[in-house]
Order: structure tokens, then C-alpha cells, then sequence
């Protein structure tokens, strides 16, 4: 018995519909970011860095029994699972966000302690609140 295609509707895309914005992946380097000294600091240093595969904490390694003191103070503050996480993350993009970090913290404007960086044409501020939140921490 032959097999036999059958035709198909093709979807349509509307050209004029908005496109979603380009994963920082699918940019040119030179677009990751804004300022000329922040390109040359990841051309010349950390771009050229190796690469280390992540290492992560082992069941065992710090046994309870033997550290208590240790697990309790990090079981407070709820850093547990953060220590065994095991999740995946991209060396040439943490390079990148790392040659435009900040902190800024203006008493005086009122504005509240930040750690951020810019990284393809947006800029990233977390609060201390957010950090906490971000990492699982207690504020």
C-alpha cells in the first residue's frame, strides 16, 4: 500500500504582527552592551577566561552530626537548599553582566540599597528584598 501526502494549510504569519524580542543568545556580542569601556573590559579579560564546570556541595560532605552548629545557623536562614542547588547557568553571559555591575545606595535621595547590572540594552536592580526572595533567603 503506497503512502500517499496529503496538502497540508500552511500557517500564515502577519509581517507587520510584532515579533518577540531576541533571546540575548540569538544577539551579537556588540549588542550585550551599552557603554564602549564595558565591551572592552569583557574583550580584554573575561571573555578570554576559562570556563570551569560548576562544583556543587555533596550529600555528606558537611555531615550533620559532625557540624551542628553549622546546619543550624544555615537551616535559620533557610540557605539549605541554596547550598545543594544544582542548576544551570551561562559562564559568557555571567562574564558579560559581571563587567557592568553596580551597587548604588543614596541615603540622601532615599533610595534603597541595589545590586545590579545592564546587560543587552536592559537594565536589572534587585533589592535586598529581592535578592532574598530571589535566593529563598529570610529578609
Amino acid at each position: 500500500m503506497s503512502h500517499v501526502k496529503q496538502a497540508g494549510k500552511r500557517a500564515r504569519t502577519d509581517p507587520n504582527a510584532p515579533q518577540p524580542p531576541l533571546r540575548l543568545s540569538q544577539t551579537p556580542v556588540e549588542r550585550w552592551f551599552a557603554e564602549d569601556d564595558e565591551r572592552t573590559a569583557y574583550d580584554e579579560r573575561l571573555s578570554r577566561m576559562e570556563i570551569l564546570p560548576p562544583n556543587y556541595i555533596g550529600d555528606g560532605v558537611l555531615p550533620d552530626a559532625k557540624y551542628p552548629e553549622f546546619w543550624r545557623l544555615i537551616d535559620i536562614q533557610g540557605l539549605r537548599p541554596f547550598l545543594y542547588m544544582h542548576g544551570r547557568y551561562y559562564p559568557r553571559f555571567v562574564a558579560a553582566a559581571f563587567t557592568t555591575i553596580f551597587i548604588r545606595e543614596d541615603e540622601d535621595e532615599g533610595e534603597e540599597f541595589a545590586l545590579g547590572f545592564r546587560l543587552g540594552g536592559r537594565e536589572y536592580k534587585f533589592t535586598l528584598a529581592a535578592l532574598a526572595t530571589a535566593w529563598g533567603l529570610k529578609d
